[in-house]
């Protein structure tokens, strides 16, 4: 799923409190990392009950 720039940018705001957070564009999506492990796939397009952007988180 495409992210916009802009969304990327609010997310690895969101998040910068965790510590590097980064992104990497890849086949038509986005990455999240924290140092160098990754975090999650963000998808702005899918939303929760409230209307958020969900954001799926690699444990």
């Amino acid at each position: 799923m495409t992210v916009t720039r802009q969304f990327e940018s609010f997310v690895l705001d969101q998040l910068s409190h965790f510590g590097y957070v980064h992104s990497r564009r890849m086949f038509g999506g986005t990455s999240l990392y924290v140092d160098s492990a990754m975090l999650g796939l963000p998808f702005p397009q899918i939303t929760n009950k409230i209307g958020l952007p969900v954001i799926v988180i690699k444990l």
